[in-house]
């Protein structure tokens, strides 16, 4: 299935009882979570008159506590919904990753859910499966989504005999129990069981679905994971007696207080900004954090969502159109992000027999084609879009430390530690030897500029068709490796920076003009080796990335600091702007934690 009512499916997001939901895209490029009913559902009409009722109801909420219906075809085959896509994880997912809240966070969590009660009662619906799986947790505040079995508040409309439809655990005694009327009080209880939940804790335990049922209807819940301040509070929504449970106006009272810091998505200043010029993600006890000092602002749009096993991030790289982003792990190939919503598209496998780690991924000029190299000393070719292997070169001598495809896509650079040279693109053979030349390696976007590095910690510039020797040897200081190479989209300026301390133990970018070969800056505010340089499209800023977890985002033509955001990690791997130069995504990982995270950041730059 490539296409539903007009929209480009493009992932899949999740599966449930009723259908799959897949990220897709309309022809405007909007982002959209479509909802495809199960193709031996939709032949109910029972189920179809149920899918109805989804469709009315979440168009009936709206606002900002429900996703948004966009369109919707409950008699299409298959029926299907079209919300608009709310970026984030649901509350399971980021209970599971982040693990229990506190109790700042479990109030606004709970005030959060009665404002969207409320609203939602107040449309004369039930939604009656409130759970954390359907709780989005959006830069804005939770959205309550999947009103799948949600009914008008006094009606008996598809209600079966013996039927029990909703999720054991958070069902409320009056929801299994026939006979009995469902109001909005049953949504009640279940906000209670969540915010259990939330806290790391279970109400009724973990069990069958029948245990749990039983368990609900005649015992107490177990509210010990909860903070002492918040039992008293959430023991009432898990009142037997439907009338004995608080309105979600009184729950809002009782809940609501002064806003915590964000545990996610913003960054928390420092204590004390940095005097010369010059959200919380719990994977361990630092806390991402900027200072704007002036020029840009920054906001931390999200964290790709990853697993611990992935292993770091090694490198990145945007597509020409920035609509695709492709990070390697350290143990488990190359994976292709969406960045504007941080859904995973595809994952490019390695090689059959494990996965070898890529150092470098290089798109061609029209995106079409993404080159890797890492420990296996080959180059291999992939299709992004089908992510297929299209063909690999061999016989490489060395670890592959970076790669670059020429603008016109005809040749690849390719970087060592002990040697750079280049390669036809189509072929893999050798067409022009670099004597003296190391990685990193970086293309002009004219293609008639090629830098490299040099054992001697020198920046060299070469006529990629003579290649007999450089133009310019560009001197960083001691000798050293050449550790982060960057090219300016005009091709006129270059950014390097060596694995070497000044005398005072401090750390230099230097900022050259390409064609003269004069030092334009020399930039100071790093304490640890530089191991990333971006510059942004126009070329007016450049950001640098230390094994320390700091970035930098400098003026290009003053050379002052702009903006440092701290504790990105243990160590950033890679910078990168996206085409328009609007999102700067930055990586790692976190040693606090005992293992790699393989975080990325996506953040949000833009010019005052």
């Amino acid at each position: 299935m490539e296409h539903v009512g007009g929209y480009t499916i493009r992932a899949k997001l999740g599966e449930g009882g009723m259908g799959t939901v897949y990220l897709a895209y309309s022809r405007g490029g909007r982002a959209v979570a479509v909802k495809v009913a199960k193709p031996e559902l939709a032949a109910d009409p029972a189920f179809r008159a149920r899918f109805h009722v989804e469709v009315e109801a979440a168009r009936a909420v709206g606002g900002f506590h429900t996703a948004p219906v966009v369109a919707a075809d409950p008699n299409g085959e298959p029926p299907w919904l079209a919300t608009a896509y709310v970026p984030g994880p649901t509350l399971s997912e980021l209970l599971a990753t982040d693990g229990p809240m506190d109790e700042p966070h479990l109030r606004q969590l709970g005030a959060a859910l009665a404002e969207a009660l409320a609203a939602i009662h107040d449309c004369h619906l039930v939604h009656r499966d409130l759970k954390p799986g359907n709780i989005i947790m959006a830069e804005g505040g939770p959205r309550v989504i999947d009103f799948g079995i949600a009914r008008a508040i006094g009606s008996t409309h598809l209600t079966a005999t013996g039927a029990i439809f909703g999720t054991p655990g958070y069902l409320a005694p009056e929801q299994v129990l026939g006979g009995r009327e469902i109001t909005g009080a049953a949504d009640v209880f279940a906000l209670g069981v969540v915010l259990v939940a939330a806290a790391g804790g279970a109400a009724w335990g973990d069990d069958q679905a029948m245990p749990l049922i039983f368990r609900a209807v005649h015992q107490s819940p177990n509210l010990t994971a909860l903070p002492t301040g918040l039992r008293e509070v959430a023991a009432s929504c898990p009142a037997k007696d439907p009338t004995a449970r608080p309105a979600p106006s009184l729950l809002l009272d009782l809940l609501a207080g002064p806003l915590p810091k964000e545990r996610r998505h913003r960054p928390d200043p420092p204590a004390h900004p940095p005097t010369p010029p010059g959200t919380r993600h719990d994977s361990g006890p630092t806390l991402p954090a900027s200072t704007i000092l002036s020029g840009p602002a920054c906001t931390l749009l999200r964290t790709l969502k990853t697993k611990r096993d992935w292993g770091r991030v090694t490198a990145m790289g945007f597509s020409p159109h920035g609509h695709t982003l492709a990070t390697s792990y350290s143990r488990s190939g190359v994976r292709i992000w969406d960045p504007r919503t941080g859904a995973q598209l595809r994952l490019l496998s390695e090689s059959p027999d494990g996965f070898d780690r890529i150092h470098s991924v290089a798109f061609n000029r029209d995106g079409r084609t993404l080159a890797t190299g890492g420990d296996g000393k080959v180059i291999r070719l992939w299709d992004p879009d089908a992510g297929t292997l299209r063909r690999q070169f061999t016989g490489h001598t060395g670890t592959i430390d970076s790669v670059a495809f020429s603008p016109d896509g005809q040749t690849l650079a390719i970087g060592t530690y002990a040697e750079a040279r280049v390669s036809d693109a189509r072929t893999g053979k050798g067409l022009t030897g670099l004597p003296g030349a190391t990685g990193p390696v970086a293309f002009s976007p004219d293609g008639n500029t090629l830098a490299t590095g040099d054992a001697e910690g020198r920046v060299l510039i070469w006529d990629p068709p003579t290649g007999r020797r450089p133009r310019h040897r560009l001197k960083t200081g001691k000798p050293s490796h050449i550790s982060a190479l960057a090219i300016t989209p005009d091709g006129r300026t270059i950014a390097a920076a060596a694995n070497t301390f000044a005398e005072d133990g401090k750390v230099f970018a230097h900022v050259w003009d390409t064609h003269a070969g004069k030092r334009h800056h020399r930039l100071t505010g790093h304490t640890d080796n530089i191991s990333a340089l971006a510059f942004s499209p126009d070329g007016r800023v450049l950001a640098s990335g230390d094994i320390s977890g700091t970035v930098i985002v400098w003026d290009t033509r003053t050379g002052e600091q702009l903006l440092i955001l701290t504790k990105q990690s243990e160590k950033v791997q890679a910078v990168v702007f996206s085409p328009d130069g609007g999102i700067l995504a930055v990586d790692g990982y976190n040693l606090a934690v005992g293992c790699f995270d393989g975080s990325v950041r996506i953040w949000a730059v833009r010019a005052r």
